[in-house]
């Protein structure tokens, strides 16, 4: 994930060092890491780049396994699809099935039109149009 990106996820998820629960009762904690948090916990802010860290690896692998063709992708792309993935989950995104056959076929405009439409543009905000205008845009 280029800087850009990163600093775009961060501006979507917003950081906390203190445990809260996300909009579904999900204990969060840092940049959106969700594994193993509970209740009580704080973390400092190098702990939360290091989850960040971690949990961008993740979202990259889940990411790059659902494209054949990931590496013709440009950067900025690459970065929306792995905001995508940290965002739903790789077994979310993978129910987007127009958008990733749109995305295989490189169908850029028809691939941010599958978003657009999708229940989940309506229910994510500043981040859904950022992300269709980075398929779009390239």
């Amino acid at each position: 994930m280029t800087k850009n990106g990163i600093d775009l996820l961060k501006k979507h998820e917003g950081m906390r060092l203190q445990a809260y629960q996300d909009t579904v009762g999900v204990w969060t904690i840092g940049v959106g890491h969700t594994g193993g948090v509970r209740k009580d916990d704080v973390i400092t802010l190098e702990q939360a780049d290091l989850l960040l860290d971690a949990d961008i690896y993740n979202a990259e692998r889940g990411a790059r396994s659902l494209f054949d063709n990931w590496f013709d992708f440009s950067p900025v792309r690459q970065d929306a699809v792995v905001n995508l993935v940290f965002n739903l989950g790789k077994v979310g995104l993978s129910k987007f099935t127009t958008f990733i056959r749109c995305m295989r076929a490189e169908q850029y405009e028809a691939a941010s039109g599958a978003l657009v439409q999708s229940k989940w543009y309506g229910q994510v905000g500043q981040r859904a149009r950022d992300i269709v205008q980075m398929i779009r845009e390239g």
